[in-house]
């Protein structure tokens, strides 16, 4: 069994940087204004593994800015649409 240590766990340890995808729901733009929920847990997660190094690209509404690429899903974004399937 493989037992996981902060050593073998750093990104300065692998071969390079990781190319990582996330998905944020496409109701509300990221970073969200006044808002914390699942779309601010997204930005800052792609803050992070930014800073790690790694090279993310974020899906989301438009409107959204990230130090992650940015590539907006819809032509619009659905603020009054969360919970329902678009």
């Amino acid at each position: 069994m493989h037992r996981r240590t902060e050593a073998s766990d750093s990104a300065n340890d692998r071969d390079g940087p990781l190319n990582i995808a996330m998905l944020a729901p496409p109701w509300l733009p990221i970073p969200p204004e006044g808002y914390g929920g699942i779309e601010q847990v997204v930005d800052l997660l792609c803050k992070g593994l930014v800073e790690l190094g790694h090279h993310v690209t974020l899906f989301a509404a438009p409107g959204s800015r990230s130090s992650a690429t940015v590539r907006e899903v819809l032509p619009q974004s659905y603020p009054d649409e969360i919970g329902q399937a678009l």
